[in-house]
C-alpha cells in the first residue's frame, strides 16, 4: 500500500450478507503520481476508463478495487471536495450504489455508472490555459469558485475517446462532463429491460 493513494480511498465499504463481491474490473497495475504532486494535492482519484466492446467511452467506473481496498475516481473526489464531504462519509454498498454524504449514486451490476456527454466537445465551458497563466481577469472570473479540470484539447496531443456523440473528443471533456453529470444528478440510468 501506498500512503499517497489511500487518500483516494473510499470511507466505508459494506457488502450486505449473500451479494457478491463485484470486481467486474481489476486493474493490473497501478501508477502513482510523482511524490511531490501527490504530496501537493488535495485528494487522489483514478482515472481508469473502460471503453465499451465498439471502442466508444459511454460508462464511468466512480470506484476501482485495487488489491484490498475500493478508490474513487477522480470525478467522484471531485464531488466529495465540491460537496465538502470528509472522505469518512463516502459509503460504497455493494450491490447498490455509492453515497456521497447525502447524494446517492445507483451503481449497474458492473459498479459503473453511463455518462451524458452533453453532445460534441466544448458543450461544456472551456477557457485557455494561457489566458489563466497570463492572469486575464475574464478567464480567472470564468473559474472561480467552479470546478476546473485541466488537460489538453489539442487534436494529436493528449488522449482522444470515440463518445457517443463524436469520434474524437478529448479526454479532459469525458472527465469533465462525468464531473457535472455527478454534481448535477444528470447521470444515465439503466432502463427496464423489455
Amino acid at each position: 500500500r501506498l500512503p499517497a493513494i489511500e487518500r483516494g480511498a473510499v470511507g466505508l465499504v459494506e457488502i450486505p450478507p449473500g451479494t457478491p463481491a463485484l470486481t467486474p474490473f481489476l486493474p493490473s497495475g497501478l501508477i502513482a503520481p510523482f511524490p511531490a504532486l501527490a504530496s501537493a494535492a488535495s485528494g487522489l482519484g483514478h482515472v481508469t476508463i473502460v471503453l465499451d466492446a465498439d471502442g466508444t467511452l459511454r460508462q464511468h467506473l466512480p470506484v476501482i478495487r485495487f488489491g484490498d481496498t475500493y478508490y474513487m475516481s477522480l470525478a467522484v473526489e471531485a464531488l466529495r471536495q465540491w460537496l465538502d464531504v470528509p472522505r469518512s462519509q463516502v459509503r460504497l454498498l455493494i450491490g447498490d450504489g455509492l453515497t456521497v454524504g447525502d447524494l446517492r449514486i445507483p451503481l449497474g451490476t458492473d459498479m459503473s455508472i453511463g455518462i451524458d456527454p452533453y453532445g460534441v466537445y466544448r458543450a461544456l465551458p472551456s477557457i485557455s490555459m494561457i489566458d489563466l497563466l497570463r492572469g486575464e481577469e475574464s478567464a480567472l472570473r470564468r473559474v472561480e469558485g467552479r470546478i476546473a479540470v485541466v488537460g489538453a484539447t489539442a487534436t494529436g496531443v493528449g488522449d482522444r475517446y470515440r463518445s457517443s456523440y463524436a469520434a474524437s473528443q478529448p479526454g479532459v471533456g469525458y472527465f469533465a462532463a462525468t464531473i457535472d453529470n455527478l454534481v448535477s444528478g444528470r447521470f444515465l440510468r439503466q432502463g427496464l429491460d423489455v
